[in-house]
């Protein structure tokens, strides 16, 4: 297999970065919280209009993986009680080939003077958890049913940098 390259996203990118988000969303969540609430939550959360916004606001980062010149991985992070992981997401047949580790590399070279990354995963996505896991988050704390998504609660997972 050929390196993964991350970069920065430009405004070329937006609409592959989402595309890719909904594959690994409906691959991933459908499963956990069903097909229709799955694709409800795509129109709103990854509307092009908020994803060129988040793309143009200076302080956060929007990223994309890059394999043989194709959008393989979109990462999004911005500042919130450190750095806040909101999306990092992977082609769904690819996931396993060190992908989601470039980007949280890029993410936490990034922000080094962060001295907390974070995410919420729901509870279920055993993969997610494992990969976190693996790559040295740990458990915080697990989120009400109110605080998740779909009435599935979310897991808080923290790596400390400094």
């Amino acid at each position: 297999m050929s390196e993964v390259q991350v970069r920065t996203a430009s405004s070329d990118d937006v609409e592959a970065a989402r595309a890719l988000t909904n594959r690994s969303w409906l691959a991933t969540y459908a499963p956990l919280i069903g097909e229709e609430t799955t694709r409800d939550i795509i129109k709103t959360r990854h509307a092009s209009p908020l994803f060129a916004e988040q793309l143009a606001n200076d302080d956060n980062t929007f990223l994309v993986a890059l394999r043989a010149n194709q959008i393989v991985g979109h990462c999004y992070a911005y500042p919130k009680h450190g750095t806040y992981i909101e999306r990092l997401h992977v082609e769904p047949d690819l996931k396993g080939g060190g992908i989601g580790r470039a980007m949280l590399e890029h993410v936490e070279a990034q922000h080094e003077p962060v001295s907390r990354i974070w995410f919420e995963v729901l509870k279920g996505n055993d993969n997610a958890v494992a990969f976190y896991e693996r790559t040295g988050f740990t458990f915080e704390q697990q989120t009400g049913l109110e605080d998740g998504l779909a009435n599935v609660p979310a897991l808080i997972f923290s790596k400390i940098l400094n």
